[in-house]
């Protein structure tokens, strides 16, 4: 491009210098050399600016592909974690019923203590497409806007939700179990279990909300990528 632009600016200076040619023929020669060169640049940022957009759209896809494992992933902790908790608020509804006699709760067999959430939301991928501000090569806008507020929003809550719950749940454990698993029907411990089941029952609804947003996602996600 550079020697085709050289090649006519040489035509053009040439065409000044022509001593045999009049005003008016050296006018419409250099005008043809100039759209020539005009042409021909534009010609050239058209391919360049193309050739960078399919780049970009293959960034992208990369990007989704990875991404969909990532929401893969996530969905099978939500889905692990629910399980836990669900499993919890079964059981403390046992502590409930039975917390004026624990002996007869002890011959129930179940771990009446709240689980401890060690969940962390898959990002590596999100992160590192986002901080090299690549995320508005996503052409989808929808697909973006969710991509979007499933990690800078909802998941950020949950992670918050939960780091909460995994907080008193190990204070609440310890309690318990420095003073043995009797403590366990003491008001303040009954309080602070119920307090758990409804953390718990919160998060339980979350986790259906993300994995539906999630699983919202991963259909997007396959359609722009197959």
């Amino acid at each position: 491009m550079q020697e085709e632009i050289t090649k006519h600016s040489k035509k053009i200076y040439k065409t000044v210098k022509n001593t045999e040619h009049t005003f008016g023929e050296k006018v419409k020669e250099i005008i043809v050399e100039i759209c020539i060169i005009v042409f021909a640049v534009t010609i050239s940022i058209w391919f360049h600016s193309m050739s960078e957009k399919s780049h970009q759209r293959e960034e992208a896809r990369e990007f989704l592909t990875d991404l969909n494992q990532d929401l893969n992933q996530d969905i099978l902790l939500m889905e692990t974690y629910s399980t836990r908790l669900k499993s919890f608020n079964k059981n403390l509804e046992k502590v409930n019923q039975y917390k004026s006699d624990y002996e007869e709760f002890k011959k129930l067999k179940i771990n009446p203590l709240p689980p401890f959430i060690n969940r962390e939301t898959s990002t590596g991928d999100y992160d590192g497409f986002k901080s090299s501000g690549k995320i508005g090569y996503i052409e989808n806008k929808k697909l973006k806007s969710a991509i979007l507020k499933y990690y800078q929003q909802n998941m950020l809550r949950l992670a918050n939700a939960e780091k909460f719950f995994g907080n008193l749940s190990v204070e609440t454990s310890l309690r318990v179990t420095d003073k043995g698993m009797e403590s366990l029907i003491d008001d303040s411990n009954i309080t602070r279990l119920n307090i758990l089941g409804g953390i718990s029952t919160e998060i339980v609804q979350v986790y259906d909300q993300q994995i539906k947003a999630a699983k919202e996602i991963i259909k997007e996600i396959e359609k722009e990528t197959k």
